[in-house]
């Protein structure tokens, strides 16, 4: 059997393993550290592929690494954090002010955390300096009202998330709890302080994270005030997506201000609609 078709049958069995849509290899996990150079990055999928899988063939045809499984198994592993990496950096090159090079310094101040699916991450209990990008999951903002949680805010992929009331020494009497398991990236305002000591204009990112939390607060609680209970879910999901099926039945029927027995009878007629 060819190199070249034995290295094809060992793409194709990560690829259905992984269930990825590309697998794009690192070549950094070669034993000899000298082959980091060919690691490139292109937005042109086929670029990627194209470039190192002619790369991998050469270094198996000079016997320089031995790619077992194990070793495509960790590369198309470092590859998937790469990529969700960079859905973060795009989400802060899309943001107005400053150069190129200032957003990709201000990205790297956050780091990847993971939380489970029921964690609360902000509590009224402790002040919380930390600022979060949703990469993936879904949240939901909560004040506890005479033993009732009320979801006042849902979060998404895109999102950022922090506390209100920090700098006051007076946190916001809410909550935000992952109703899934969520990837998220996270800095603190220490860490900030510092990075803008250096890098003074790149504060204006850090303003206009705030500013978008706070347009879609005002644009969640106009959504509320909609009348009937269906045009409040109309527009929800038209924000939400596919997201709004995750939610539990408790959750959805509390974001909307009705009943559980309400949101039946309104789900059923949203069936009848389409």
């Amino acid at each position: 059997m060819s190199i070249h078709i034995w290295l094809t049958l060992k793409l194709v069995s990560i690829f259905l393993k992984s269930g990825n849509m590309i697998i794009i290899f690192s070549i950094a996990l070669g034993v000899d550290k000298k082959f980091k150079k060919y690691w490139t990055y292109d937005s042109t999928q086929k670029t990627l592929i194209k470039t190192n899988f002619q790369i991998l063939t050469s270094l198996v045809e000079q016997s320089t690494i031995i790619p077992t499984l194990d070793w495509y198994e960790k590369s198309a592993l470092v590859c998937s954090k790469n990529m969700k990496s960079q859905n973060f950096i795009d989400k802060i090159y899309e943001i107005p002010h400053c150069k190129k090079e200032i957003k990709l310094l201000f990205s790297k101040q956050f780091l990847p955390v993971e939380f489970l699916k029921g964690q609360t991450i902000i509590s009224p209990n402790l002040i919380n300096t930390s600022i979060y990008f949703v990469n993936s999951g879904l949240l939901r903002r909560y004040p506890l009202k005479l033993g009732i949680a009320g979801t006042s805010q849902l979060f998404i992929k895109g999102d950022f998330i922090s506390q209100n009331g920090i700098y006051l020494k007076r946190a916001s009497l809410e909550y935000i709890e992952c109703l899934t398991s969520v990837e998220l990236f996270a800095t603190n305002y220490k860490q900030l302080e510092r990075f803008f000591r250096q890098e003074p204009e790149a504060v204006k990112l850090l303003l206009c994270i705030l500013e978008e939390q706070k347009l879609k607060e005002i644009e969640n609680a106009e959504i509320m005030r909609l009348e009937p209970a269906i045009e409040r879910y109309r527009f929800a999901s038209l924000i939400l997506g596919k997201f709004i099926y995750d939610l539990p039945k408790r959750v959805l029927s509390s974001y909307l201000r009705i009943s559980e027995k309400q949101l039946s009878r309104l789900l059923v007629e949203v069936a009848r609609d389409k």
